[in-house]
């Protein structure tokens, strides 16, 4: 998952780059700086869920990922000198602002995402509770017909 964002990331910083220094819009490029605030922000979550895994990393993995959060904030900085330099005033300050509304935003999609699965759990498990009940309920009342009967 990291080696993937960290591909895309850097697959999107070359493109920013050289498009930029070829002299076109910061615009013209807006999809891949958006591909590079996701994967930033998907290194960033990758290593915070293994940080506060149930079982921790070894620490070959936190080194690597050290250095591929350094990476990504060399990258960062950069870009942030490119938007300085090609860009508008106060481009870099709205970039900043608009991903943190897209974070924001897509932690409250993956909410939402998870309140929707557990209320799905939560109403199987009482889906399944009232089958078993209602199978119980057969049950014992034909084990009480069945003994009026004389069948068992």
């Amino acid at each position: 998952m990291i080696l993937e964002s960290l591909a895309v990331a850097n697959a999107a910083y070359a493109t920013i780059r050289t498009a930029l220094e070829n002299g076109k819009e910061i615009s013209s490029v807006s999809r891949q700086i958006m591909q590079f605030a996701t994967a930033k922000q998907d290194i960033e979550r990758s290593h915070k869920k293994k940080k506060n895994g149930l079982f921790g990393t070894r620490a070959d993995d936190d080194i690597e990922e050290f250095f591929h959060l350094e990476e990504i904030k060399e990258k960062e900085r950069q870009l942030k000198e490119l938007f300085m330099l090609y860009g508008r005033f106060g481009c870099w300050e709205d970039y900043q602002r608009f991903c943190a509304d897209a974070r924001k935003k897509r932690a409250a999609e993956q909410k939402r995402h998870e309140e929707q699965m557990h209320n799905l759990v939560v109403g199987l498990c009482i889906a399944a509770a009232f089958i078993v009940a209602i199978a119980s309920i057969v049950a014992i009342a034909w084990l009480i017909y069945a003994d009026k009967q004389g069948i068992i």
